[in-house]
């Protein structure tokens, strides 16, 4: 199905406002948090990719392995610049393997509950994440999603699909930037 679109950047013409917008809104905010050179590259690098996989999730409901292959090549750039602020690469295999296993099961159990796309969509950001804030980034999916579900449920038929790339993206980009203050706060809170 991937074939039937063609793949390039002119797909996102109407996107461009909105990607624009973020960058306008998420660039001051790296520049005032005085991130070192090496975490807002990689900071950028990130948004920009899980932006534009979000997009596409959200219009055509796939997720090209084109950008995900792009994604991961841009990791490994960036490991092999900046290791230090990425988790252990044995960290990132153990968590991409552990939560593909998982998240193909489920795949299996609800009958295509969750895309191929989206599971090596997880599988790539496990290297960037690590187990932790992959997982706090697959909770606040699953959550936000659950609260778009529920606003859009009268307007939508039932049994459409929702592109879960999209909140899988959101997730992700909170706990990137945010991870360990939100897991600090929530262990402060609940211990």
């Amino acid at each position: 199905m991937e074939s039937d679109i063609k793949f390039s950047l002119t797909l996102l013409k109407k996107e461009r406002i909105l990607i624009l917008t973020g960058m306008g809104v998420f660039l001051p905010a790296l520049f005032f948090t005085k991130a070192s050179f090496s975490l807002s590259v990689t900071t950028i690098i990130f948004y920009i990719f899980l932006l534009i996989i979000g997009i596409f999730d959200a219009r055509y409901g796939l997720i090209f392995d084109k950008i995900l292959i792009c994604f991961m090549s841009a990791f490994l750039i960036l490991f092999c610049s900046f290791n230090d602020i990425f988790p252990p690469i044995t960290e990132g295999f153990l968590t991409a393997i552990s939560c593909s296993v998982f998240l193909i099961l489920i795949q299996i159990i609800s009958k295509n509950g969750i895309g191929g796309g989206d599971i090596k969509l997880i599988f790539c950001l496990s290297f960037w994440l690590g187990f932790y804030k992959l997982l706090l980034a697959f909770y606040i999916a699953v959550f936000s999603a659950l609260i778009a579900v529920i606003c859009i449920s009268k307007f939508r038929k039932r049994g459409a699909l929702i592109p879960f790339g999209v909140f899988i993206s959101f997730g992700s980009i909170i706990s990137f930037l945010y991870g360990e203050k939100i897991m600090y706060w929530f262990g402060e809170f609940f211990l």
